[in-house]
């Protein structure tokens, strides 16, 4: 069996029990989206800003174009700020939830507030949040900039350059600027998922930060491409989400799945750094190597959830 479909299994058997708290919660997460949505709709109407602005035939809603006024850009400012300061606080508490679950207890679904108890946890998770949201930003910029830069000036060209070249060139630089962005796009996936545990680390370490995306960016070197693989191999999983109903099984999956991945990722970077018994020095000489297996999680449950 391979690690992923280990890792997959584990989760599906931690969560046998659980299934009601997990979907509780996760129809919780989607309540306070709608909730956020709601107000912004009904603050738009009162304000009478629309969200979208007729730019062709009347009453035909597929040309439209989002409402760029300062109004509308402030209010939906306003409402990804407070969504953001929600949120986030909210998700490390589900993945407290999840983590405790991991270790055979479940707690009550109340016990997802937890990081609004204390202003130290509050700012914690919203200051990881925000350093990891940069930091992507910054790696977008970088990877994206240089074949943005070529898609915009070949479109640019094909509709203002000489009319014996610019179609032939512009399409052609059209063409290769889909095709090196997309080649950039798996080597940002790949950068990012330098950031994957760091949320872990905080949850599960007393440490900072900083600290925690440092020991994300080692725990997560040579892997952060199997991690990529990891979160892809849901996709199909993902899609399905638009039917609405899978939802309430795919989020608690794949959030279980992936805190018994980062366990095993942190406990495998933890074995690799520990100090090593000098009696063991002419067995490492000999070039003798430690297999390290998934733990499966969910045997913790079995006689105590």
């Amino acid at each position: 069996m391979t690690l992923r479909k280990q890792i997959k299994q584990n989760g599906r058997q931690c969560l046998h029990d659980n299934w009601g708290k997990a979907i509780a919660i996760a129809l919780l997460g989607f309540a306070i989206y709608l909730l956020f949505t709601m107000i912004e709709i009904i603050i738009s109407m009162l304000l009478g800003v629309p969200f979208y602005l007729d730019s062709g035939t009347p009453g035909v809603y597929w040309d439209n174009i989002p409402n760029t006024s300062i109004v509308s850009i402030t209010l939906t400012l306003i409402m990804s700020v407070g969504f953001f300061v929600i949120l986030t606080p909210l998700k490390f508490g589900i993945h407290q939830w999840y983590y405790q679950l991991s270790e055979g207890e479940s707690e009550d679904i109340l016990s997802i507030f937890s990081w609004f108890s204390g202003r130290k946890l509050f700012f914690r998770a919203l200051v990881l949040q925000l350093n990891i949201m940069v930091r992507i930003l910054f790696w977008a910029v970088v990877y994206f900039i240089l074949p943005i830069t070529i898609l915009f000036a070949s479109i640019w060209y094909s509709k203002n350059g000489p009319a014996q070249s610019s179609y032939l060139l512009g399409t052609t630089g059209i063409v290769f600027g889909i095709m090196l962005m997309g080649l950039f796009a798996i080597f940002f996936g790949i950068t990012i998922q330098k950031f994957f545990l760091a949320r872990y680390y905080l949850l599960t370490e007393d440490i900072g930060v900083l600290a925690s995306i440092k020991q994300s960016r080692r725990a997560t070197k040579g892997r952060r491409e199997q991690i990529l693989i990891y979160h892809l191999s849901y996709a199909v999983w993902f899609l399905s989400c638009f039917l609405v109903l899978p939802a309430l099984y795919v989020f608690p999956y794949y959030e279980m799945s992936s805190l018994i991945y980062a366990r095993f990722l942190m406990e495998s970077y933890s074995r690799s750094t520990m100090l090593v018994p000098t009696q063991q020095n002419t067995e490492m000489d000999t070039g003798a190597t430690q297999v390290f297996e998934t733990p499966d999680l969910s045997k913790k449950q079995q006689g105590t959830v």
